[in-house]
């Protein structure tokens, strides 16, 4: 009876362990995973094309506008320009963001 009750204890700690294992694993890897994924992003033509789009939108708009919409701007730029890598700007984007910091 004693070696009934605990192979049925074993074999609910085996199912535990099945079943919960996963989620452990996932909160070791996870950051770590979604890391790489989001250096991988960072890297993708698409993500490097539209910041450089956003940026070029900014600038235009920023020389279009009077001050007090060119200081809430030039934060936006500064921001968004902040992750970017610098070796990836245009020349001219390089000059603008220098002019206005």
């Amino acid at each position: 009876m004693l070696k009934g009750i605990g192979l049925f204890a074993g074999f609910m700690l085996a199912i535990g362990i099945v079943i919960l294992a996963p989620f452990y694993v996932y909160k070791i890897m996870g950051p770590k995973y979604e890391e790489v994924r989001r250096d991988i992003y960072d890297e993708s033509r698409s993500y490097q094309q539209g910041t450089l789009r956003d940026l070029q939108n900014l600038q235009i708009k920023y020389e279009e506008s009077d001050d007090n919409v060119r200081e809430i701007l030039r934060d936006t730029i500064l921001h968004r320009s902040a992750d970017f890598p610098e070796n990836k700007l245009t020349p001219e984007l390089k000059r603008f963001i220098k002019e206005i910091r």
